[in-house]
């Protein structure tokens, strides 16, 4: 899946991203959030990570069954990353959350595309 130079912005990451999002529903164990490629050489490149929680806690970031980045928000706080090297996955592997409790107030927004 090569790219030419006119479906990049000025930055570099493609145009037209994918997000996925995720509110409200208890995470307390693995939950995909991006599935795996259809092609198994294909990669998730992760461009941006917003998450909020109403309570205080941890959200765990998970590269397949590795786990990568733990976020952590204050009670009613909130987390932003922009990743300056977009975070590239494992090829062929899937994208999974995890929350430290069974809190459903919290949203969890991620800005993504496929790479090969």
């Amino acid at each position: 899946m090569s790219r030419s130079s006119h479906e990049f912005r000025y930055d570099g990451i493609p145009k037209g991203l994918s997000y996925a999002y995720k509110k409200g529903a208890d995470i307390s164990s693995a939950h995909t959030l991006i599935a795996a490629p259809s092609v198994s050489t294909h990669s998730i490149v992760i461009t941006d990570i917003v998450f909020s929680k109403s309570s205080a806690g941890t959200l765990t970031l998970t590269d397949g069954s590795t786990d990568i980045m733990d976020m952590y928000a204050a009670t009613y706080g909130s987390n932003s990353v922009n990743f300056t090297g977009p975070l590239k996955l494992t090829a062929g592997n899937a994208f999974k959350i995890t929350m430290d409790d069974t809190n459903t107030d919290y949203g969890v927004l991620v800005t993504y595309y496929l790479q090969d």
